[in-house]
């Protein structure tokens, strides 16, 4: 036990005159220790126990750190899950555990490991409703909508993806544009050859705005792929499309579709 009066009184013990620790009642000598191997205090220890720290908050701190770095075998851990299985944690102790792991984060192993375990496994229709009742009515916080704002556009950008909202009223009036299936927030523009719909770069949609109000030259006009790009007759042309001279007369190219001169 640690030396302090609190810990002397509630044990009964007293100093005698030789320098010694008794107990009162039961006339045990209590020894002397300098210093508590984790908080470097001095104790009193029972003559008849080999302890090395003052007391069960050391001791435990003791045990972790000789159990750091440990690991259990296969067969412990298969013994372990058997043990648990079936096992519920009362309300209190849903309440400890909850406020235990509160602000704590997973490091970057941890969430793949649990990721790793996940997979393939499929949720049961009880527990399916249970997280859906748990989730019914809860609100984002402000900051947590500022969090998921930020994450969304960082992967909207990283990944050259325009975004509906932001480009769509811009060159609707101009070009037909639509809601990604698969993705709502995604912007799909149709290829101005072929005519398929197509999710387009950020840069491209850019390039199509500021040519429509006149900043940069050409009209940068929505292409699926190069091959459109190449067979369409007014791509990279000022004047004349493609198959015609400068005095106007044809060189026997059969287009298959009409297209306006730019």
């Amino acid at each position: 036990m640690r030396i302090c009066w609190d810990n002397l009184e509630k044990h009964n013990i007293h100093l005698t005159m030789d320098g010694k620790f008794r107990n009162r009642e039961t006339k045990i000598l209590f020894i002397y220790r300098d210093s508590c191997i984790i908080c470097q205090e001095p104790f009193l220890i029972n003559p008849y126990s080999t302890g090395t720290c003052c007391s069960y908050k050391c001791s435990g701190k003791l045990r972790s750190k000789l159990l750091k770095g440990s690991k259990h075998t296969e067969e412990t851990k298969k013994k372990l899950s058997e043990i648990g299985r079936g096992r519920n944690h009362t309300e209190e102790s849903k309440r400890k555990i909850g406020n235990k792991s509160k602000g704590r984060k997973h490091t970057e192993e941890t969430k793949r490991k649990m990721s790793d375990s996940a997979k393939g496994r499929n949720h049961t229709e009880e527990t399916k409703k249970k997280l859906s009742e748990i989730v019914r009515g809860r609100k984002h916080t402000e900051e947590s909508k500022r969090k998921m704002s930020e994450v969304q556009k960082c992967y909207y950008i990283q990944n050259n993806l325009p975004k509906y909202d932001l480009y769509a009223h811009k060159i609707e009036w101009c070009e037909p544009v639509k809601r990604n299936q698969k993705d709502r927030n995604i912007l799909d523009v149709r290829c101005d050859y072929c005519g398929k719909w197509y999710v387009s770069t950020i840069i491209s949609v850019l390039s199509r705005i500021k040519a429509i109000f006149g900043k940069i030259s050409g009209e940068s006009r929505f292409y699926c792929s190069d091959n459109c790009k190449q067979e369409c007759p007014i791509f990279n042309r000022s004047k004349w499309p493609k198959g015609f001279k400068k005095d106007g007369s044809f060189s026997g190219i059969v287009f298959q579709k009409s297209h306006k001169i730019n």
